[in-house]
Order: C-alpha cells, then sequence, then structure tokens
C-alpha cells in the first residue's frame, strides 16, 4: 500500500492513501506548488506527479508510447505493448480520447504506477541474478574446457567423459542464463 505525505507550512502530515490524497487536491488543500512524496521517495512538487491534477482539468491529456501510442503511466519506463524503452512520450488531448477521466481513473492510474514500479523492481533484480549465473557460467567454463584438453591428452576415457559432461553442462547453463536475462516481460495492462 502506498503511503503519501505532504508538507502544509513546516509540517510534515501523512500518511494518507491515493484516494485521500486525490479528495486534498480536489478540495484544495494540495496545490501545485504543495510539496509531496510517496512512501520514503524525495519531496517533490505535487505538480510533478502525473495524473494528480489532470483529472480535475476539462483538458486532460494522455501520455502514450511514441512507437506505438499504448497508454505508459510515466516516463522513462517500458511500453507494456511493444516492450520498448520509453524516454519520451506523446500527450493526447481528451477530445481525441474515448472519455473524460474521473477521480476513479487518477486513483486506478495511481494504483498502476505503484504496480508497474514493483514490477520493473522485480524485473530488474531477475535480470541481475541471470546476468551473475551467466558471468559465473562462463566464467567456469573455460577452466572446464582447459581441464579437457588434459584429459584428452593423458588418454584416460573417464576424465574425457566428465570433463565433456562438465563443459556441456557449463554451456547449457550459458545460455539458459543468458536467455533467462534477456527474456521480455509478460504483457501487462
Amino acid at each position: 500500500m502506498t503511503n503519501w505525505f505532504y508538507q502544509l507550512g513546516k509540517d510534515e502530515v501523512g500518511p494518507i492513501s491515493n484516494f485521500d490524497l486525490l479528495q486534498l487536491v480536489e478540495q484544495g488543500v494540495i496545490k501545485p506548488e504543495t510539496r509531496i512524496r510517496k512512501d520514503d521517495a524525495q519531496w517533490v512538487n505535487a505538480s510533478a506527479v502525473g495524473g494528480l491534477f489532470e483529472a480535475l482539468e476539462a483538458e486532460v491529456a494522455k501520455t502514450v508510447c511514441p512507437y506505438c501510442s499504448a497508454p505508459v503511466l510515466q516516463v522513462p519506463c517500458r511500453c507494456p505493448k511493444c516492450n520498448r524503452d520509453v524516454t519520451v512520450s506523446v500527450r493526447t488531448k481528451v477530445s481525441e480520447q474515448k472519455s473524460t477521466p474521473n477521480r476513479q481513473t487518477v486513483i486506478d492510474r495511481l494504483s498502476e504506477i505503484e504496480k508497474l514500479n514493483q514490477d520493473i523492481e522485480i524485473e530488474g533484480e531477475s535480470e541481475r541474478v541471470f546476468i551473475v549465473l551467466f558471468a559465473i557460467a562462463t566464467a567456469l567454463l573455460f577452466p572446464a574446457i582447459a581441464g579437457l584438453f588434459v584429459a584428452v591428452q593423458s588418454g584416460s576415457q573417464t576424465s574425457a567423459l566428465l570433463s565433456t559432461a562438465i563443459v556441456g553442462l557449463l554451456l547449457i547453463s550459458s545460455v539458459w542464463s543468458f536467455i533467462r536475462g534477456k527474456r521480455k516481460p509478460s504483457e501487462s495492462v
């Protein structure tokens, strides 16, 4: 659950939920220049939180991927539809959208941003694990190949067979960890 905090004068108020944050924006307690933060993040102006004030305006903009026009929640990110890294986005006006966002849409959007951030963190952690596994398997491959050559030259069939099995397993694990580390994330949203 996301906890929001905001500054009221010199005081810090919070934690509050996504819904409470939106209500305070509607009531005018939180203005674009009000300093807010999510959980332990840095303080930012409320206007920097995407989608927070757009729901209250007549002309709301929607951020989309410049490659495939799929909606994206924040930039930079990875597009959930085409899986490309999005560093620049395109904004469309409400007249080009099917319907005007309401308060529930913004709450849903804040929840989606939170879920997307968690997915990105999990994806990054799994990529790092497989990169480390790939590096270890590849590093062990070279001494195993050297051992295979020594076993073949010595004429020992048992050692050569064992060395061949080890090299094969290391090769398979290197390729597997490389592919797992580079696989595309599952489609979401």
